[in-house]
């Protein structure tokens, strides 16, 4: 195991280095070649030994460059010690370069958390078991291409790396993924030709549950034929529009079938 007291020259290297709240959306360039990341992979590797995280954890399996850095790089450092150097074996290495995911199976839920957020509370995450891998690793000078099989921990590892190189995280991923969990809000809406002249207005959970929409939709000069719509709270109208659309298409088109 190596000593958590830090050298002269490893406090030169990561000193200004911090684990950054992650920012959403912003996706990690991909690395052309070994020696373009080389001096920060190695930053990257002293911190994750001997940084200081503050928070609920101390110790983390991995960090992606993006983590720590404003203009991230696609690749991601493991903690060498994790679990008798579990992450290392599996790997082959210390950086893993240019990940992706070729084939997967066996979903699971596994409860997680992030370096990024280290304050909130492990979240059940859906992950998968085993995942057909492929990426870059350190090879003297230059580098070499890796593709195997990694299962549970190590698969674990790289899904959520790749999150934080594609922009996201388990708290906040892509808009359709946060679409689904909700929240959700029922809308009246009149559609008109154009989205200007389209009456919409958000319900009151207790005007549904009453049975008082006629008289709510009077009230507030919508007039029949009216539809009421489920919709996510970040939905924009012309959003809500589409989806009307999208429905009413596939609904023709399942009637098409059934004839």
């Amino acid at each position: 195991m190596r000593s958590k007291e830090l050298t002269t020259e490893e406090k030169r290297m990561i000193e200004g280095m911090k684990v950054l709240r992650p920012k959403e959306g912003t996706q990690s360039k991909i690395v052309k070649n070994w020696k373009q990341i080389q001096s920060e992979a190695e930053r990257l590797r002293v911190f994750i030994q001997k940084g200081e995280f503050g928070g609920k954890y101390t110790t983390a399996f991995c960090l992606a460059h993006a983590e720590v850095s404003e203009s991230p790089m696609n690749f991601f450092v493991i903690n060498e010690e994790v679990q008798d150097g579990i992450l290392q074996k599996a790997f082959g290495s210390w950086c893993i370069i240019n990940p992706k995911i070729l084939a997967f199976s066996d979903p699971v839920y596994w409860k997680e958390g992030c370096m990024g957020f280290t304050h909130r509370e492990p979240k059940n995450t859906d992950r998968m078991n085993k995942v057909m891998a492929e990426y870059y690793i350190p090879f003297l000078w230059t580098w070499r291409k890796v593709r195997k099989e990694l299962k549970e921990l190590p698969a674990f590892v790289i899904q959520h790396s790749i999150e934080h190189c594609w922009g996201r995280n388990i708290y906040f991923r892509g808009k359709e993924e946060r679409k689904k969990e909700g929240p959700f809000k029922k809308m009246l809406l009149k559609p008109a030709a154009t989205i200007l002249d389209t009456q919409i207005i958000e319900l009151p959970k207790y005007i549904v549950e009453e049975g008082k929409v006629d008289k709510f939709a009077k009230q507030n000069g919508i007039l029949a034929p009216y539809v009421l719509v489920d919709a996510h709270v970040d939905d924009t109208l012309e959003e809500i529009l589409e989806s009307i659309v999208v429905t009413a298409n596939e609904k023709k088109e399942e009637s098409k079938d059934l004839k």
